[in-house]
């Protein structure tokens, strides 16, 4: 991404605060890369909202942290991507409380 700066990794970035703090980042930060990660597609359409808030710095990687193999995958896909390298990150992963 040649014409950001910086990149900025989001996990969690989906839905709720991950979200949000991606959408805050990519206003604050427009010559920064915004890379939400995820396990699901949810990446796709977090990135399609952003960008129907005028916010276009913003890209989608699939990111299983659970997974090894898929972690990996992740790395290549950041490398192939040619993303700065990264600001911050913001971990906003789920809390599962069991009853």
């Amino acid at each position: 991404m040649s014409t950001c700066t910086r990149s900025v990794l989001v996990t969690g970035g989906t839905t709720g605060n991950g979200f949000r703090a991606a959408v805050e980042n990519a206003r604050r930060r427009p010559d920064h890369c915004i890379v939400v990660a995820s396990r699901k597609d949810n990446a796709h359409s977090a990135k399609a909202s952003v960008e129907k808030l005028g916010q276009t710095n913003v890209q989608s990687l699939s990111a299983d942290l659970g997974d090894q193999k898929n972690v990996r995958s992740f790395v290549e896909s950041w490398e192939k991507n040619k993303f700065r390298s990264s600001s911050p990150c913001f971990s906003m992963l789920g809390l599962q409380i069991l009853c």
